[in-house]
């Protein structure tokens, strides 16, 4: 899942633009995971080092380019807010 999705942020966006004709020059694959995902977080860590990066929670990191695309890699990690959070924020 994680090689898909990031293939797609490198490919979506070399494609031409329908607005003014650009070309996307970054993309950023970004995971926000909420409450606890060790196990998760090992695995994305290891599929950055395949990447040659050294990833780390709450960093964005450049992962090199790819297609014309800059790649950026991140994770955050946040906690499960509870219901009295949840109305506190509505």
């Amino acid at each position: 899942m994680l090689v898909r999705a990031a293939i797609s942020c490198c490919i979506d966006p070399s494609r031409r633009s329908w607005r003014r004709g650009a070309f996307v020059s970054n993309a950023l694959f970004l995971v926000h995971a909420f409450g606890d995902n060790s196990d998760s977080f090992a695995e994305f860590k290891h599929w950055a080092r395949i990447l040659g990066v050294d990833a780390s929670d709450g960093v964005v990191v450049p992962a090199g380019e790819r297609g014309g695309v800059t790649l950026w890699l991140g994770w955050c990690s946040a906690p499960v807010a509870n219901d009295q959070e949840i109305r506190d924020a509505v």
